[in-house]
This record gives structure tokens, C-alpha cells and sequence, in this order.
């Protein structure tokens, strides 16, 4: 088998790895999935599931990365084709797009619980440190310079964002709680801006 192939082959098996662990936990809940389901149901065996991964936590990690990466890249490629004119917009519009993608499933949610605000905030500084054009952090720190609207601390302010975003989101998608989503968004959007402009003045 030449070089490509078994680069191709391994991750291809990768792939069906995070497929089957995705789709069980989904189905059946992280805690009552076994590794002997996740290889069953990819058709591998434990020692290909070892090869990739140390333990259950870690292919749930390696997906809840995905799920974040997935998330930021859409938002962002989103509000590109806005031209907002003013910061505290342009993150207004991509809360409300991450908001919207995930509260189309509810298991989804779930299985990703507050562990999502770190992905998101993980994801988003490393791509700013790989100089990648469409990172999260950039647009926290560039902030909008024809309007001379820079952040005092654009890592706090995103972290501080992000966080009240996947906290608050999670009860009111899931338990309607303090209301639901459609309602809460208001209130939720209007502490976003004053906290983006408080930190602007």
C-alpha cells in the first residue's frame, strides 16, 4: 500500500471512529456508551480506537472541538457578508447566529453541556495565533477601525461573552428558564452591547 493510501486508510478509520462515538452518544448518552460500542458500531477494533484516542473523554473532546470549530467558522463566514458598521453589531450577529445553530437540536446541546464556551474560546485563540483571517479573536481585537472602536481586553471580553452566551442559552433552550430562547434573546443581546460599549468608552 503506497504512502497516500495508508494515510487515507488511517483516516478514514479516524473518521468512522468519531462517526460511531458521535452518533451513540447522541442515542444512547456519553455515560451508558461503552469504547466496545464506539469500535463495534465503526467496524474497528480497540487497539485502532487507542491508536487515536486515550479514553472516552477524549474522542468526546476531539467532537466537541469539531462541533466548536464548525460553529465559528459559520458565524463568522455569516457576519462577513453583513458589513456591520459598528463592533458591538457585528458580535450581536454572530452571538445570535451561534444561538440559532444550536438550538435546532436539542441532543446536540446536550451532549456538548458547558464544555462548548472552552472549545469556542480554545478554538478562537489558536486561530488568531495561526494568523488565520477568519479567527474570533481577531474581530474582538481588530475591533471596527474606521469607527477607532478597539477593546481594552478582547480575550476577557470574548471569554466573558462567550461563557454568558453558553451558560444562559443552555437553560433557556433546554428548560425555557428564565424564558424561552425567542424571548430571552432581547435582554441577553442588550447585555451584550452595553457590556462592548462600557468596555469601548
Amino acid at each position: 500500500m503506497k504512502k497516500d493510501e495508508k494515510r487515507e486508510d488511517k483516516q478514514e478509520k479516524k473518521e468512522q471512529l468519531l462517526s460511531a462515538s458521535y452518533d451513540l452518544f447522541m442515542n444512547k448518552g456519553v455515560e451508558e456508551t461503552s469504547i466496545s460500542d464506539i469500535v463495534n458500531e465503526a467496524h474497528t477494533g480497540k487497539g485502532t480506537f487507542y491508536y487515536y484516542f486515550k479514553d472516552k473523554q477524549d474522542i468526546k473532546r476531539t467532537l466537541i472541538n469539531a462541533v466548536a470549530q464548525k460553529l465559528i467558522n459559520s458565524s463568522i463566514a455569516n457576519v462577513k457578508k453583513q458589513n456591520l458598521e459598528f463592533l458591538a453589531d457585528q458580535i450581536i450577529f454572530i452571538s445570535n447566529d451561534i444561538i440559532n445553530i444550536i438550538k435546532k437540536d436539542k441532543k446536540l446541546i446536550k451532549f456538548i453541556a458547558m464544555e462548548l464556551s472552552y472549545e469556542i474560546y480554545k478554538n478562537a485563540v489558536n486561530d488568531l495565533y495561526l494568523r488565520n483571517e477568519s479567527s474570533l479573536l481577531r474581530i474582538f481585537s481588530e475591533g471596527k477601525k474606521q469607527n477607532g472602536e478597539k477593546l481594552k481586553n478582547p480575550k476577557i471580553m470574548m471569554s466573558t461573552i462567550i461563557e454568558l452566551i453558553t451558560s444562559t442559552s443552555y437553560n433557556s433552550i433546554l428548560f425555557s428558564e428564565p424564558v424561552p430562547i425567542e424571548e430571552y434573546k432581547p435582554f441577553l443581546f442588550s447585555y451584550i452591547r452595553v457590556l462592548i460599549e462600557d468596555e469601548n468608552s
